[in-house]
């Protein structure tokens, strides 16, 4: 099939067409920017005006796509707010977390006011939380050893695999995210008196074997320069020895 300068193998073009059983709905939005970006490639040396207007067709696609995503998450989070099911508040000093609970889906929204200043509001998750009961992260409590009380909000995402994450704030005279962090648990590794953060590398997953049997290096985040960043020397490991090899792979035979 010739584009005015250019050629698409038919088989390609037979894949993308709308037949009864197979509506336009179920386009592939990877297929539609190919197809698109073939044409503006094939005609871009006769008609530069073509390819501005395709350009364009695409950003206002995704823009409108973009402010109708939007919209439709402000509506969800007015629905929750305007509920007023109050799951869990929490003070810290002047500082107060309130998550509420409400429809269309029975999700969380958490916001932290700084008296009556509203200063985070988060994005609707499946359950939001801060822990009370936890004696190595008790409720304000300093993890990063300067002085500034920290906030820490546990969400729980609802999937099958490493769920979790945890917000962490800092409750001072300037109030901050300081850092949102994968599934995993706090521990004091090289006791200085700051909490390191340990969690795993899910990337290996289903690599060459069920997700129970994949790859899951331990990663080991640390506070430094007002953020948690990644500790390569608390991450080193002393390479293992032949026996330990040996047994690791007779467990797998």
């Amino acid at each position: 099939m010739m584009l005015d300068g250019g050629t698409i193998p038919n088989t390609e073009i037979k894949e993308k067409v709308a037949t009864p059983g197979n509506k336009l709905n179920n386009y592939n939005y990877k297929d539609i920017l190919f197809i698109m970006f073939r044409f503006i490639k094939a005609n871009s040396k006769r008609s530069k005006k073509i390819c501005r207007i395709i350009l364009l067709i695409i950003i206002c696609f995704f823009a409108n796509f973009f402010i109708a995503s939007l919209a439709k998450d402000n509506d969800e989070i007015k629905q929750i707010l305007a509920a007023e099911n109050l799951e869990q508040e929490v003070k810290v000093d002047v500082y107060i977390f309130r998550n509420y609970q409400g429809p269309p889906y029975d999700f969380d929204i958490f916001q932290i006011y700084k008296g009556e200043q509203l200063v985070y509001q988060s994005e609707i998750g499946f359950r939001y939380w801060v822990e009370e009961d936890d004696s190595l992260l008790r409720v304000g409590d300093d993890i990063t050893d300067d002085d500034i009380a920290n906030l820490l909000v546990f969400n729980l995402s609802g999937g099958n695999f490493f769920p979790l994450s945890c917000y962490i704030f800092s409750l001072g005279e300037q109030f901050r995210l300081i850092k949102i962090l994968p599934d995993g648990h706090f521990e004091d590794i090289n006791q200085d008196g700051k909490l390191d953060y340990i969690t795993y590398e899910t990337g290996f997953s289903y690599w060459n074997a069920a997700h129970a049997y994949s790859p899951a290096p331990k990663i080991v985040y640390e506070y430094c320069d007002y953020s948690y960043f990644l500790a390569p020397t608390l991450m080193y490991q002393p390479m293992p020895s032949q026996k330990e090899i040996n047994q690791a792979i007779s467990r797998t035979k």
